[in-house]
Parts: structure tokens; C-alpha cells; sequence
């Protein structure tokens, strides 16, 4: 007998079957009309809700799809730019009109199911099904459903906490709060509308710019800053601090080494004018694992790892060279900024064109490199900032309109016009670089100029007489690198259009500081800046559309106290912008189902088990959830269902150990596990392994980290003849 002939004689014990069991009769029949398509939409999930948000879940271009059923039908296809692809088998084969639908994930340990909702195809459109489905396409009937992946990294929790620097205008360490926190949601006053919470203090900490959140075990870090007219904390130049935000306490965690000996000096601060953006710290980010710990050092231009988890760290664990990417000059290049996207680094600097004073030779680089090796690839961005940019102050001869390139002396002209009054002259730092779900990245620029400018009575620089011109500028890809939206990239025109904003905060142009907050389950991206809510000399958080770029309506968080200015007035008052996001929730299971073949692998036109009681048991064998199949043989356990949450990296072990469902009149009556663990795609093979003595079939296993879902604890059972 052939396999096919084989095959069918099979299926029809299973209907024999499920006919003496009264779980089922389903005659099988081939429909005389051509099969119908399925279109697939793959979406990249943030959240946890098992629902489609298309505002906030782009679909993912180029991810492969797979449509197998009976007579070898095995077609192909590749989702398109919004996520979806169309899938219909040969019309000159055999249809048998059910197909097994497989999404292959492009980035296996990076990405991961998302979470799935437990009515998959029975549900609404918005409904998320798993990566694997089963469709019925006879008699010309056409299925869609939307499945996703995910990055455990873009996970959040709605109305997050946010948590920012506040730089203050003193050296000698005081009770001035340098690192507050604040809900996202927070608008309007600090004092009035909102109660901004203190963390640390400049006795603690000093002067900060970088914040990393570690969401493993719930700590702040932050780390120094040069500027002028502040002053470092304990750890001088090179200090990094942790902050347990339970208990509010802020401690010195390491001083990296080589990174800066110039000391601050009384009054105007003056020696300290060539400094910022020189010496001290930059970026500071935590992997998405919680391991490592990563920060720019100004000084030496390198890039120090440190490990995430200790209390304090006496030396770093690794220590990588950044490649200069090709300035005029090595002096020029000027790294900072950091970001982390599914499991790459991203290291972005400026060539400062300080070497030549032309501001032709100003360029935006971001270069991506291996968290586990620091080895730095090519770069996947080299923009020019030469692009048109509107005046900072909005009126006189030292406007600030455009960037300009680094220099070490104070500016008292600017294009031909000697300055006077209030004056802007931003100089480019790439503060942060962030990534949105569809791909495209952000850039975060800090004006170097407004951290070289005194907060004290100075000849040719009085008090809150600049005015910092930072911005936040968005990248598209084309080909394999980025296109800055400046530069005719992400659809825009003329050159210098921008795509968010945030030029205007309140009335003046480029008044961002280069904190970003960009939490992937919320419409909006906060940043930092002055005069966030139209209220003069205030600093504090502003919010823009992610969708469209625009202002929120709401304005922003104004954290100076109401009539007090900001300690450099107009100029940067702030550091870092850090979201504190949860762990990412964890969800396992799939599916049982009926084998008649007996070969162990989930075939079209197999029957789903409907009503099956799923135990999870822990490592001391303590029940702590239960479920039961869907019509469509499903089942999951994640934290809605299983007691204290399902947790990542621990011991759990799946049964299906409930004895009435063995019975007469049972789903599983008569049928026994059928083969484990055959072939290579653990997707599509059973899972369940009948211990010695025992018919219940069970699956132990390790849950994966944060995030890591598994949909492949799959259950198939073979029909066995016997009475038990």
C-alpha cells in the first residue's frame, strides 16, 4: 500500500474512532471545487494583550511562509512590506482542502512568539493566532489571520515610570536632587499637578547625563557629566552609581578608569570651558538581558563593559576601541551615545569638524557592534549635518540657526555679526540612538555649546544667556543603511524637514537635551528639553507623536518649581530620559491533538482535542495552573492562568493527567501519546513522553528568559484499540 493510500485508510480510523469515542463524526470528503488562499499578516507584538494594536504593531516585512498540505503541496512566500502574503496551493494537485500554515521566524533567539490569544482563528480579526495554524480551504473558501513575533526587549507596561537627571548649578555636592522619577502619564507642574519623586542628590551623585535601567533586578543606573559649572560626584570623571529604587538608596558602583583629569574650579568654571563632550562619561545602557552594563568613555574613546548584575564592580569585564568611521581628523571623532535593538549594539558619534571649522565636514555616524565580543561592523549610518535648521533664539545676529562645528573658545561672532544678547551655537553630540517597532531609528543630538556655558555671572556670559539647540531627528532604511529624515530620508523634503517636531517646545526651535523615552506601548515618545509646557525658563519632559511626530496636546512635565527658573535658564538644565519597563511576561503550550498516522507530526486534516484538562506543576510537583483545550485544541499558561505568574528560567513540568478525560465519554478515551520529539521542527512534533508504569502523557522543561515564549509543548495522541 502506498503512503498516501496509507494515509487515507488512517483518516479513516480516526472518523471510526471518534465516532465510537462521541467526541466527533467527520466524514472525509475532497472538495470538487479549487481550494481557496490564505493571506497571513505577521506583525511585530509589543504587549502581552494577545490583540493586534496597528498603531503600535507594524508587520514585518520578508519573514518566510509556509502552506503544506496533502499530495505534496508545499508552497512558499515572503511577507511584503505591510506584513502580509497570500499562500494558495497548485490548482493541478489533489486539494484536500486543509493546510498547515507555518510562520518561520527570520531571527530564531532574538525573536520569539508573541503572545497568543486563546481563540486564535475563532476569535476576531484582531485576535493574534499562533505561528503555526491550521486553515480549512475547500470549496474555495479564503482564511486571513493575523500571528506576531516579538523582541522580549520591547516590552512595556502602560504609564511606566520615567526617570531623568536634573543638573544643578554647584560643585561642591548638595541636598539639589539629581535624579527624579515621574509617571509617563505625568503632565503640567511638578508641586501643582504632579508629585515628581526625588531619588538621589548631587552630595551623591554629582552631575549626571546617562541613565540604564536594569529590569532583572530593578536598578537605576547613572553615570557623570562633564559641564561646566557643576560638579562630579564621588566618583569624580569616571563615576558610575546604582540606585536601589526600593529602598531609594544611591551608591557608587565603579569609576572607569582614564576618563578625564581636568578639575572644576570656582565661580565661571573657566578652565573647564573646553571639557564637556570631551571628558567624562557618555552613553549608558543595560543589555536586555540584565547582564552587562555598557558606557562610552569620552576621553579615551572607548567603549567599557561592566557586569550588570554585581553591587559594585572594581574593574570593567571588557574593554573595546571604537573604530573612528573616517573623519578629517582622528581628534574629530567624537562618540557618545548608545542604544540596544534585538541583541545588537549600536554606538553613535559625530565627526565635530572641529579639525577644519567647516561645517560640511559636521557627519552623524552610528556603527553597530556584537555586545559579546565589542567587535564594531561597518557603519549603518553616515549622515552630514549640514542640513537647514530654523534659529534657536528666534531673532538676532547669534540665532543658532544650523549646527556648528566643535571648537574650545567662546563664540563673539557668529556668520559675520558680532553676538549680543541671547545667543545659541549648537555643537552636535549623538546623545541616544533608539529604534521604533518598524525598524526606523532615532536620533537623539545634545548642543555640546549649552554644557560649555556658565549658570554663573560671567564676562560675555551672563546667566541663562543661551540657549541649548539640541534635536531628535528620525532615520529611515534604504539598502542596508539609514537616511536621516534631514537629508530627504523617511519620505521628507525639502532637506532639513523634519519628521518629529520637536523643534518647537513652547516658542523656540531645537530645545531638546537628548533624553529619550521611547516606551514601544504608548503612542507618544517623551524627550527632554527646555520650556516644555510654553511656561518660560522651565525644563522638563515633552511628548511627541510617534505616529505623525506632532506635539501632544498635553505639552509636557515642567519639573522646576513654579517661579523659580531653571538653573541655566534656556540652556540644558537636564541629562538622560529612561523608561523603566517590566520584565517581559511569559506564555507556553500550544496544542493537542488527534494522530491517526501515528508518526508523531501535526499533519493537515488532523483533528484538534477539544476539552482536555492541562495541568502545570512546579518543580516540587505543587499543581499551580490549569487549562483546558479550545475547539481548535489549544491551550497556554501564562500569568492570567498560572498562581504567582509563570516564571522565566524555571523548572515546570506539563500534564495531562485528568483520569475523566481517559474515560468513556472523554476526549482522550481509547487514545494513547503517540511518538515524541520526531524530526527537526519542534513546532510541528509531539512533546508528550509517558513516564515507566504510567499512560499520562507529560513534558518537563525550563522555561526560557523574559519574553521567551514557547508554543512548541505540543500534545498528539494515536488511537490504541484498547479499553482502559
Amino acid at each position: 500500500m502506498t503512503r498516501r493510500r496509507t494515509r487515507v485508510a488512517r483518516a479513516a480510523v480516526l472518523t471510526v474512532a471518534l465516532t465510537v469515542s462521541g467526541v466527533l463524526t467527520a466524514p472525509a470528503a475532497y472538495p470538487q471545487s479549487a481550494d481557496g488562499a490564505v493571506t497571513v499578516r505577521v506583525v511585530r507584538a509589543v504587549d502581552a494583550t494577545g490583540a493586534w494594536t496597528p498603531a503600535l504593531e507594524p508587520g514585518l516585512a520578508g519573514v518566510r511562509v509556509t502552506l503544506t498540505g496533502g499530495s505534496r503541496v508545499h508552497v512558499e512566500g515572503t511577507t511584503a512590506a505591510d506584513g502580509t502574503v497570500t499562500l494558495a496551493p497548485p490548482r493541478n494537485r489533489d486539494r484536500g482542502g486543509k493546510y498547515r500554515v507555518q510562520v518561520v521566524n527570520p531571527k530564531p533567539g532574538v525573536l520569539f512568539p508573541a503572545f497568543a490569544s486563546r481563540e486564535g482563528l475563532d476569535g476576531a480579526p484582531d485576535r493574534l493566532s499562533s505561528n503555526l495554524e491550521f486553515v480549512d480551504l475547500s470549496d474555495g473558501r479564503n482564511v486571513s489571520y493575523t500571528t506576531g513575533l516579538w523582541s522580549p526587549g520591547d516590552y512595556c507596561q502602560k504609564n511606566a515610570p520615567l526617570v531623568t537627571t536634573c543638573q544643578n548649578t554647584t560643585w561642591e555636592g548638595g541636598a539639589q536632587r539629581t535624579l527624579v522619577s515621574f509617571p509617563y502619564g505625568a503632565r503640567g507642574q511638578d508641586g501643582v499637578d504632579v508629585t515628581v519623586t526625588d531619588i538621589a542628590t548631587d552630595a551623591e551623585t554629582g552631575t549626571l547625563f546617562g541613565i540604564a535601567w536594569n529590569r532583572a533586578d530593578g536598578r537605576v543606573f547613572s553615570s557623570a557629566a562633564a559641564k561646566r559649572s557643576t560638579g562630579y560626584g564621588p566618583g569624580g570623571s569616571g563615576g558610575i552609581y546604582v540606585t536601589d529604587l526600593a529602598q531609594r538608596r544611591t551608591t557608587l558602583f565603579t569609576t572607569v578608569p582614564d576618563a578625564g583629569s581636568t578639575a572644576h574650579g570656582p565661580g565661571t568654571d573657566d578652565a573647564f570651558l573646553t571639557v564637556p563632550g570631551k571628558e567624562s562619561l557618555g552613553g549608558l545602557k543595560v543589555t536586555d538581558d540584565g547582564r552587562d552594563l555598557f558606557v562610552v568613555n569620552l576621553n579615551d574613546r572607548r567603549l567599557y563593559r561592566y557586569d550588570a548584575t554585581a553591587a559594585t564592580a572594581s574593574s570593567p569585564k571588557a574593554v573595546y576601541p571604537v573604530p573612528d568611521p573616517g573623519c578629517p581628523s582622528a581628534g574629530d571623532w567624537r562618540p557618545f551615545g548608545l542604544g540596544f535593538q534585538d541583541g545588537t549594539g549600536y554606538l553613535g558619534g559625530v565627526c565635530s569638524g572641529e579639525s577644519t571649522g567647516a561645517v560640511s565636514d559636521l557627519r552623524a555616524v552610528v556603527l553597530p557592534f556584537d555586545p559579546a565580543t565589542g567587535r564594531f561592523r561597518p557603519a549603518v549610518l553616515d549622515q552630514p549635518l549640514d542640513y537647514p535648521r530654523q534659529s534657536t533664539v528666534g531673532a538676532g545676529p547669534c540665532d543658532g540657526a544650523g549646527w556648528f562645528p566643535w571648537t574650545d573658545t567662546y563664540p563673539t561672532a557668529q556668520n559675520g555679526q558680532t553676538c549680543s544678547g541671547f545667543r545659541a551655537q549648537p555643537e552636535p553630540e549623538l546623545g541616544e540612538v533608539g529604534f521604533e517597532a518598524d525598524g526606523s531609528m532615532l536620533l537623539a543630538f545634545r548642543d555640546r555649546f549649552a554644557d560649555r556655558a556658565t549658570g554663573q555671572a560671567a564676562a560675555g556670559a551672563p546667566v541663562g544667556q543661551v540657549l541649548s539647540g539640541g534635536d531628535l531627528d528620525k532615520a529611515c532604511p534604504v539598502n542596508g543603511t539609514y537616511v536621516l529624515d534631514t537629508d530627504n530620508g523617511c519620505g521628507l523634503s525639502p532637506r532639513g524637514t523634519r519628521f518629529f517636531d520637536t523643534s518647537r517646545m513652547g516658542f523656540h526651535h531645537n530645545a531638546a537635551y537628548a533624553g529619550m523615552a521611547l516606551s514601544k506601548v504608548e503612542s507618544t515618545l517623551g524627550i527632554s528639553g527646555f520650556d516644555p509646557n510654553s511656561t518660560a525658563f522651565g525644563y522638563g519632559t515633552s511628548f511627541l507623536q510617534r505616529a505623525d511626530g506632532k506635539q501632544d496636546p498635553a505639552f509636557g512635565l515642567r519639573l522646576n518649581p513654579a517661579n523659580v527658573p531653571a538653573p541655566f535658564g534656556k540652556g540644558a538644565s537636564m541629562g538622560d530620559l529612561e523608561v523603566l519597563c517590566d520584565r517581559a511576561p511569559l506564555q507556553i503550550g500550544n496544542r493537542v491533538w488527534y494522530d491517526p498516522e501515528r508518526e508523531g507530526i501535526q499533519e493537515p486534516g488532523q483533528l484538534p482535542a477539544q476539552g482536555v484538562t492541562v495541568h502545570l506543576y512546579d518543580r516540587s510537583g505543587g499543581l499551580v495552573g490549569t487549562t483546558t483545550t479550545t475547539a481548535r485544541g489549544e491551550y497556554y499558561f501564562d500569568d492570567s492562568n498560572v498562581d504567582g505568574g509563570l516564571a522565566p528560567h524555571t523548572a515546570y513540568t506539563i500534564r495531562l493527567d485528568n483520569p475523566s478525560d481517559y474515560a468513556e465519554g472523554g476526549p482522550l478515551h481509547r487514545w494513547v501519546p503517540t511518538r515524541h520529539d520526531v524530526g527537526d521542527d519542534p513546532f510541528v512534533n509531539s512533546k508528550g513522553i509517558a513516564p515507566p508504569g504510567e499512560h499520562y502523557p507529560e513534558r518537563a522543561l525550563t522555561t526560557g528568559g523574559p519574553g521567551e515564549n514557547d508554543h512548541t509543548l505540543d500534545f498528539g495522541f494515536r488511537h490504541c484499540g484498547c479499553g482502559h
